[in-house]
C-alpha cells in the first residue's frame, strides 16, 4: 500500500514537471513568435525601391510581379513615380530602353511552421490621369487596383488575384483565378477561368469569356458585334442599346425582354450550364 501511494505521489510530481515545461516552452514560443510578427510588420512597411520617370520618354510600360498587390494610382504631378514595398533582400530591376519602362520584383518564397505569416509587400504607381500609354502586367499571386486613366491601354496576365479597374479605354485580361471588376472602358477582351466579372458600362465592344463564374453587365452600349460565353454560370445584362442578341444555352433559363433582330450590332451570348437575362 505504501509503495503504491508512493508510486503515486512520484507519478503526480513527473506530470507536474512535464506540465510546467510544456508551458514555459508554449510561453517562450509565443513571445518569440509576437516578436517575428511585430519584426515582419515593421519590415513590410519599409519601402525598398523609389522612382520617378519623365513620362515624354515611355511609350510602354512592362510590370513583371512574383508576389504582391499592386496599386496604379493618378498622379497630381506630370510624371511617373514608382514606389515599392517589401523586404531588402528581394532584387527590384528597373531599365528603361527604347520609350519601354520595365519594372521586375521578385519575392521571396514564404515558409509555414504550423502558421504562416504573410506580408504584404506592395508596388505602387503614379500615373498621369491623361498619360496615354500601353501598360502590361505580368502578375503570379496578388490583388490589382486601378484606378481612371480613360486614355490607357492595359493588357493583365493574372495567375491569383483579383482585378478591380475604375475607368480605362481598352482592356484585355487573362486571369486563371480571381473576381474582376470594372466600372467603365471602351473595349473590353477578358478571359477568365475562374471568378465573377462584374462591369458598370461598356461603351463600344466586349468580348468576355469564363469556364466558372457569372458575368453581369449593369450597362451595355454596343457598337460593334460582341460575344459573351459562361461554361458554369449566368449572363446577365441589366440594360442595353439597340442591338441583336443570339442566345444560345445548353442547360439553362433565357429571359430576354429587349431584343432587335434588325439592328446591326450582334451580341452572341453562350452558356453550357446557366441562365441567360437580357432586361
Amino acid at each position: 500500500m505504501k509503495e503504491r501511494k508512493t508510486i503515486n505521489i512520484i507519478l503526480i510530481i513527473f506530470l507536474t514537471l512535464i506540465a510546467g515545461s510544456i508551458m514555459i516552452l508554449m510561453f517562450a514560443i509565443i513571445k518569440e513568435r509576437k516578436n517575428f510578427v511585430s519584426f515582419i510588420k515593421e519590415e513590410k512597411k519599409s519601402i525598398i525601391f523609389e522612382k520617378t520617370y519623365n513620362p515624354i520618354n515611355i511609350k510602354k510600360l512592362k510590370i513583371n510581379n512574383k508576389v504582391s498587390d499592386i496599386e496604379i494610382r493618378n498622379s497630381k504631378e506630370n510624371q511617373i513615380k514608382v514606389i515599392i514595398y517589401g523586404k531588402e533582400q528581394e532584387k527590384i530591376t528597373s531599365d528603361l530602353e527604347n520609350n519601354v519602362l520595365n519594372i521586375t520584383k521578385n519575392s521571396e518564397g514564404r515558409i509555414c511552421f504550423g502558421f504562416c505569416i504573410y506580408e504584404e509587400d506592395k508596388v505602387i504607381i503614379y500615373l498621369p490621369k491623361e498619360i496615354k500609354l500601353l501598360l502590361e502586367i505580368q502578375n503570379r499571386s496578388g490583388d490589382m487596383i486601378i484606378e481612371q486613366f480613360p486614355n490607357l491601354e492595359l493588357n493583365i496576365h493574372n495567375t491569383s488575384g483579383n482585378i478591380e479597374v475604375e475607368k480605362i479605354n481598352k482592356i484585355n485580361i487573362n486571369s486563371i483565378s480571381g473576381d474582376i471588376i470594372l466600372n467603365e472602358a471602351s473595349a473590353i477582351k477578358i478571359k477568365n477561368r475562374s471568378g465573377e466579372i462584374t462591369i458598370d458600362q461598356i461603351l463600344t465592344l466586349a468580348n468576355i469569356e469564363t469556364a466558372s463564374g457569372d458575368i453581369e453587365v449593369t450597362n451595355l452600349n454596343m457598337l460593334e458585334n460582341s460575344s459573351m460565353k459562361a461554361t458554369s454560370g449566368n449572363i446577365t445584362i441589366l440594360n442595353i442599346n439597340d442591338i441583336a442578341i443570339l442566345p444560345h444555352t445548353r442547360s439553362g433559363d433565357m429571359q430576354i425582354k429587349r431584343n432587335n433582330q434588325k439592328a446591326k450590332p450582334t451580341l452572341n451570348i453562350y452558356t453550357t450550364s446557366g441562365d441567360i437575362t437580357i432586361k
